[in-house]
């Protein structure tokens, strides 16, 4: 009997370290509830524990690949030690999370003023992200893929039918992802540590990025040159516990996806394993500005508050698509593309991004039809570090785990209920539906 690549990936790892790999299962739930059965229509509603925690269970079965050396890195003789930093490491302060709520490093030159600036790794991702540039034309790449036959016909018990805003989602784990970061030292007398900040810090690496976007593909570098490859090289950090210096860990790392699957996100991180036995614990699926921005964002109804409504769980109702139709929109046909890339991979954790806006969704294994998503970020916010915070979630880094609520419809009224027209449903969301 052929296996799953999950059920393989688990056995490899039971070979090779003699002991069993966690379920995924178990990386959903809360470890008071992990004894609960995945739920059913049978199941009594009432009995489900109130909050959800995402990823408390063990570690991922990741491994780094054997260590690469790398050549030594040479002292230039013509380098000079920096007076300012010479003696960093007695200089930095013990971690407070009062470092969350400082400026960020305004997107500029990477100079000496800057350097100062910069003595830990949480230092070098507190930076802000460059502007995304114009699109060639106006009106030119404001579309988004109509849904696929495979869309449409997946069964019904997968089908979307919540939708929760959790503007707070990553608060649990920012302070302790800050914590690791600032506890890593920068050196700039260190060769190997100045290559590795200019692998991170944003103005070093959007040098080369299209000065104009043409075509998605031009964001997608954007984003995979100063958010998801920065954002990898720092886990790979956290996870060593110093600035890389003579090691090049494999895993996780992040690429485009294969084509086992009909529906491909933009970007997958892969924690182990070879093709067809990969263990993906992220996608992200990238839009141009045209698409979402900060001043036309079609997914805007779901960013706010509902009106009269205070249950940190109220989820709006959508209605999945049975066959095309004519007023599935802009927003519709996004949301059930993430949907579907979520369940397709086997994934819980994904980044949606236009470079000018990105947010985060996730999924759990508890409430299977609700789709959960963070606030939506801008360049003003601390992206690059909130990147990292996220896929440190995914890989069950330092068992950091999410809180999100349980989605509630308590609020939903007979006509909300009855509502049959295909997208999500936007009765008593007409209050936020004016332009900004």
């Amino acid at each position: 009997m052929d296996l799953s690549p999950t059920v393989q990936v688990a056995e490899e790892w039971h070979r090779a370290t003699g002991r069993a790999a966690p379920s995924r299962d178990d990386q959903m739930l809360h470890t008071s509830v992990q004894d609960v059965q995945e739920s059913s229509d049978a199941v009594d509603k009432a009995a489900r524990p109130p909050p959800l925690v995402f990823g408390s269970g063990p570690h991922l079965p990741f491994t780094f690949s054997p260590p690469s050396p790398l050549s030594p890195l040479p002292a230039s003789p013509a380098s000079t030690p920096i007076p300012s930093l010479s003696n960093f490491r007695h200089q930095i302060e013990p971690f407070h999370p009062d470092l969350l709520s400082r400026p960020l490093i305004p997107f500029g030159k990477f100079d000496g003023l800057v350097r100062d600036q910069i003595r830990t790794l949480l230092d070098l991702v507190w930076a802000a992200l460059p502007q995304s540039p114009q699109i060639y034309a106006a009106g030119q790449l404001t579309g988004t893929r109509a849904m696929t036959a495979s869309e449409y016909r997946i069964p019904p018990s997968r089908y979307l039918e919540k939708i929760v805003f959790c503007p707070d989602m990553l608060a649990p784990v920012e302070p302790k992802v800050a914590a690791l970061l600032h506890a890593i030292p920068i050196d700039w007398n260190n060769d190997a540590h100045m290559l590795f900040a200019a692998r991170v810090f944003p103005w070093l690496t959007s040098l080369d990025c299209p000065p104009r976007i043409y075509t998605e593909a031009d964001t997608e570098d954007w984003i995979r040159e100063t958010i998801i490859s920065p954002a990898h090289a720092v886990m790979h950090a956290v996870l060593l516990g110093r600035i890389p210096d003579d090691v090049n860990p494999m895993y996780p790392f992040h690429s485009s996806a294969h084509c086992r699957f009909s529906n491909r996100p933009d970007n997958v991180t892969t924690l182990r394993g070879r093709y067809p036995l990969e263990l993906v614990s992220h996608i992200g699926e990238w839009k141009t500005k045209g698409v979402i921005s900060k001043d036309k964002n079609p997914l805007r109804l779901i960013a706010g508050p509902i009106p009269d409504v205070t249950d940190p769980g109220a989820a709006i109702r959508f209605n999945w698509p049975t066959e095309p139709s004519s007023d599935f929109d802009e927003r519709d046909k996004i949301l059930s593309q993430i949907w579907c890339q979520l369940l397709e991979w086997d994934v819980f954790l994904g980044t949606l991004s236009s470079m000018e806006v990105t947010t985060f969704f996730m999924r759990t294994r508890y409430d299977e039809d609700t789709l959960y998503m963070s606030e939506f970020y801008t360049a003003d916010d601390p992206i690059l570090f909130r990147m990292v915070c996220w896929l440190l979630v995914a890989t069950e880094s330092n068992g950091l785990s999410l809180d999100v609520p349980a989605p509630s419809t308590d609020w939903w009224t007979p006509e909300i209920r009855n509502d049959t027209d295909a997208g999500m449903v936007e009765t008593m969301l007409g209050d936020l539906d004016a332009e900004p």
